[in-house]
């Protein structure tokens, strides 16, 4: 193997590094390698190998360096619907407003909205991010053109498919994709919901997750009509009923999972279910609060997503981590609900579980990916310093957030894109944006 040039190898020094290891290592002034697309050094002090003398510095002295965010669920083709359908339950909103306007987008319009999704999320921290959209492959091809990571799931609704050819395209697409390897993108698979979704076609969804070995991603228990229907129709609880066609034998991404039993819980648990909690979007939409403390206690591993700029607004898993701890704790009536800590572990640790990438992201850690982000900590706003993961939390903003690696690669330097036009972006989507506007 080629042995990475000295242009390939960087050294961040001087930040506060948050390991998010299973220590919660918290190394003042540190110092982190990167050699080609991995972490090669976390430590105290700079590595003695004369092969580190003359790289590239990345001055970090009075920052946090952490591993990249992680946006456990979200629609990037939706991007450019952001601030058109407001204000509106979630029938409504899906019925009325996006699903026409989605009906509306060619793949081009969803390359750029997910193209600004990308930039924004970039711009907040995010390195990662599990995705369920129509036209998946120009969404992996922005994914490439851009350089960010990505787990893709072309939206399966059976509704929306009454022939099924969707879904044996998204199969095919999904296993020309995985045949591929990408180092950034892969693909699972997205049966949307049961509410669009009946038993056949659930059934051949997954005996092509079977075949393939890809993961599920699927919004469940988002309302508490979502769950009444599904008790008056089954008898049983949607998690109940998803256990029982089957479906959690396959590893699995679950979005919002709000109106659960003890029982849902338990399954949930018991099959490793990786739930993706939406905080912004269950409260704009009126959805509830996901009882993230019960369903902690009951051993289900937690993720962040921020659901779709339709239904958020924003695309920052930062600020998805201050209002998960913020909410949980007027929620349970309990200050000591969801602390700092747990938040940053589910925006990093448990997104790469969400992702299947738990031994690969998620941490700064010697071989894992260098997936990682550099945030200001000298904000009027969020001095004095304390305790960092509280600092980043409770106080940082997406602005703080100053340069971004992907596998090793700067795509933000300083709060500057190296590789993304903004203005274009701009341009493009909101020519897009009023194309499709059902006013």
């Amino acid at each position: 193997m080629r042995e990475p040039a000295s242009r390939d190898r960087i050294l961040i020094a001087g930040g506060t590094l948050l390991c998010c290891d299973d220590e919660h290592s918290v190394i003042e002034g540190g110092i982190l390698g990167v050699l080609g697309d991995r972490i090669a050094h976390v430590g105290k002090e700079e590595p003695a190998d004369p092969r580190w003398r003359d790289v590239r510095r990345l001055d970090a002295a009075g920052c946090l360096v952490i591993p990249g965010l992680i946006n456990a669920h979200t629609h990037v083709g939706m991007t450019v619907m952001r601030g058109r359908a407001d204000d509106l339950p979630l029938m409504e909103w899906l019925s009325e407003k996006v699903w026409p306007m989605e009906a509306a987008m060619s793949a081009e319009d969803r390359h750029w909205s997910s193209k600004l999704a990308m930039a924004e999320m970039l711009r907040a921290g995010v390195t990662c991010f599990l995705d369920m959209s129509p036209d998946t492959e120009t969404i992996a091809e922005a994914c490439i053109e851009i350089g960010i990571r990505a787990k893709l799931s072309e939206v399966l609704l059976e509704t929306q498919d009454p022939d099924w050819k969707t879904l044996d395209a998204a199969v095919e697409k999904a296993g020309e994709w995985k045949r591929r390897a990408h180092p950034l993108v892969d693909f699972d698979l997205g049966p949307h919901a049961l509410y669009t979704c009946g038993r056949p076609y659930v059934d051949r969804v997954l005996e092509a997750a079977d075949r393939l070995e890809a993961r599920l991603q699927i919004h469940i228990a988002e309302t508490g009509k979502n769950v009444a229907d599904c008790r008056a129709e089954h008898g049983r609880s949607p998690v109940e009923l998803l256990e029982e066609w089957g479906l959690f034998e396959r590893p699995t991404t679950a979005a919002h999972c709000i109106h659960l039993s003890d029982r849902d819980r338990e399954i949930l648990a018991r099959r490793e279910v990786v739930v993706a909690h939406n905080p912004s979007s269950n409260m704009k939409l009126g959805a509830g609060i996901m009882g993230a403390e019960a369903l902690l206690r009951a051993g289900v591993t937690l993720s962040l997503g921020t659901d779709s700029a339709a239904s958020n607004n924003n695309l920052s898993v930062l600020g998805e981590m201050r209002r998960a701890s913020l909410l949980q704790k007027v929620g349970d009536g309990d200050a000591t609900s969801l602390p700092a800590r747990s938040s940053f572990w589910m925006a990093t640790r448990g997104g790469a579980l969400a992702a299947g990438r738990e031994s690969e992201i998620g941490q700064l850690r010697v071989g894992w990916l260098a997936d990682i982000a550099i945030l200001r900590r000298d904000g009027l706003h969020a001095w004095p310093p304390h305790d960092p993961v509280s600092q980043l939390c409770y106080s940082l903003r997406e602005s703080d957030v100053s340069t971004v690696l992907v596998g090793g690669k700067v795509l933000l330097e300083d709060g500057a894109f190296t590789n993304l036009d903004p203005r274009e972006l701009r341009a493009r989507c909101g020519e897009i944006a009023r194309r499709i506007d059902p006013k």
